[in-house]
């Protein structure tokens, strides 16, 4: 899928968490393979955790994220989503909600990609804090979208 773009992550996140969301997991996983060694950016973190994750080493994952990175990512509102995403799919819902509430107090709205989109997020219905969360994005989304 990915044939002569030279590796970049965030292109690879795109396209295997689309895969992802489509039900497409082995598909994801070729998209992830390269590179397999840990990469200095969250994007390439971010690809790294996921790759595990599919392929069930969910305590390795987990492991792959660089606190100090991890610290600057809280500043950005599509790293958050993407942490929280990573954090849903190998159901972690407290550190993937709190992710998510950063990314919304961040200005990251989008409702309906969290609410009907990520097959990630979604795996946090249920949850009363996620529910809220909603409430709350869904709220700012119509006023921001006429």
């Amino acid at each position: 899928m990915l044939a002569g773009v030279p590796h970049f992550p965030m292109l690879q996140w795109l396209v295997a968490m689309s895969l992802v969301h489509g039900g497409k997991r082995y598909e994801a996983l070729r998209v992830l393979q390269a590179p397999p060694e840990p990469t200095p950016t969250i994007s390439g973190q971010a690809c790294r955790f996921v790759r595990l994750a599919l392929e069930g080493h969910v305590d390795e994952a987990e492991a792959c994220f660089d606190p100090d990175l991890l610290s600057r990512a809280r500043n950005v509102e599509f790293w958050c989503m993407w942490v929280s995403e990573c954090y849903a799919l190998i159901g972690r819902q407290d550190p993937a909600i709190d992710w998510m509430e950063a990314a919304f107090q961040k200005g990251f709205w989008n409702y309906p990609y969290v609410a009907r989109h990520s097959t990630t997020l979604r795996l946090l219905d249920g949850d009363p804090r996620f529910v809220a969360l909603l409430g709350r994005m869904k709220t700012a989304w119509e006023g921001f979208v006429p």
